[in-house]
């Protein structure tokens, strides 16, 4: 596989793992909240919005973290083709 088809596919998997990760938190964000601040106040839309930019985030970090172990581990730039 030449390298920018590595390329594309590392951005292909790491895009749709991103998307699940954040999928994930969102969900259990909301159950946790539908089980505790849910039964008191009811926010609603701001609930929505609050546990999709808190999972947003939440998963950037994750991502950052999986990145890092991922470069020191396997030497990622140099399995991917970038680096010689």
């Amino acid at each position: 596989m030449s390298k920018g088809g590595r390329a594309a596919l590392f951005v292909l998997l790491a895009t749709v793992g991103n998307l699940v990760v954040t999928a994930l938190l969102f969900a259990a964000i909301l159950f946790a909240y539908s089980l505790t601040l849910g039964r008191f106040l009811q926010l609603g839309p701001f609930a929505l919005f609050g546990a999709f930019v808190i999972a947003v985030v939440l998963s950037v970090l994750v991502y950052t973290a999986i990145l890092k172990r991922l470069r020191r581990k396997y030497d990622l730039e140099k399995l991917i083709g970038f680096k010689k």
